[in-house]
């Protein structure tokens, strides 16, 4: 499949109107917005009161325009209409037709969001208003789109295939297949997909294991004595930086430190970054400092110790009651 990528850029630089470029950027100038929901709320009787909680929802809406009936009337000090948007902000409309003879409720309101909520508290007052959601059409698709969405699919299910492998290999040395790689890893396509990969010497995102990923490399033995609670000279000095910079305490005992430990170290083994900056420091290539990124997984990390302290001390008063329990039944 990857030796179909640069006939198909070249194809799609030939005939730029029937591709989409990535992030679909002709998708903004070439749709419209349109109606593509509408409701139609009143009260229900002239006479009496309403408390009425509705909610307007379109997960493809952009936004929502409220159209009032000019006849509606809602007295201040005796009913109100308020609508909240998806980010809980609330609009309250009070009429003042029954106190000044003059009808202040708007034509029209207009929320963003995908759904709004509407309550309406009247006590014989009449109402009436349209809900219209807009959103944007779905343009037409050529077949080639089609093809495009197949391709991507199906290196989709191999990216996921080979980065779930748990075979190690060195790196190609075939130049016209890491050439090839490299044009994969590089198009803005799979940058965000390969981004958590790992690399080669030239720190270079490759699609498959490596040897920084052996057992017997130096970062692995690293996390995976920090992980475990080997307290290697290495370990201990990553641990003695990071404390020094946060200027705490720990407390919980070595269980607690370990389980604290074992998250830090996923926290950097899941983060290309840290990685990166992880590897000349046990490669003994380079000192390591104490940097934004490392002390934000750090105190994450740090931030479970209390609610693992204290999960461990009720479980240990829930043992210590069992064992007073079954202590008293032998007694009796």
């Amino acid at each position: 499949p990857i030796c179909l990528v640069k006939p198909l850029q070249e194809l799609a630089s030939q005939l730029p109107t029937h591709f989409l470029d990535v992030g679909f950027p002709a998708l903004g100038s070439a749709v419209t917005e349109e109606i593509i929901g509408m409701w139609t709320m009143k009260s229900s009787t002239l006479y009496g009161s309403n408390d009425i909680t509705e909610e307007f929802v379109c997960p493809s809406a952009v936004r929502f325009v409220v159209e009032f009936d000019p006849r509606c009337r809602t007295k201040q000090g005796y009913g109100y209409m308020r609508f909240t948007d998806s980010l809980g902000q609330k609009t309250t409309l009070y009429d003042e037709y029954g106190l000044g003879g003059r009808n202040s409720l708007p034509k029209t309101l207009t929320f963003t969001g995908s759904n709004i909520q509407f309550h309406c508290r009247s006590n014989g007052e009449w109402w009436k208003f349209t809900v219209k959601a807009y959103g944007r059409s779905t343009p037409p698709l050529y077949c080639l789109n089609d093809l495009q969405l197949a391709l991507a699919q199906l290196l989709g299910k191999l990216c996921s295939v080979t980065l779930s492998t748990k075979s190690v290999r060195m790196p190609t040395t075939d130049k016209k297949e890491k050439k090839a790689v490299e044009t994969l890893l590089h198009s803005d396509l799979w940058r965000t997909l390969f981004r958590g990969g790992y690399e080669e010497d030239s720190n270079t995102k490759i699609i498959s294991r490596v040897y920084t990923t052996s057992s017997d490399s130096s970062l692995s033995t690293l996390l995976h004595g920090l992980a475990n609670g080997v307290m290697s000279p290495k370990v201990v000095a990553l641990l003695d930086i990071c404390q020094a910079e946060k200027k705490h305490q720990t407390y919980g005992g070595p269980l607690v430190d370990k389980a604290v430990n074992a998250v830090f170290a996923a926290f950097i083994c899941h983060t290309q970054e840290l990685r990166e900056e992880l590897i000349p420091f046990a490669c003994d290539k380079g000192p390591l400092t104490a940097t934004a990124k490392l002390m934000s997984a750090y105190v994450a990390s740090e931030a479970l110790r209390h609610d693992l302290v204290e999960a461990r001390q009720k479980l240990m008063e829930a043992k210590e009651r069992n064992n007073a329990a079954k202590q008293a039944n032998i007694d009796e």
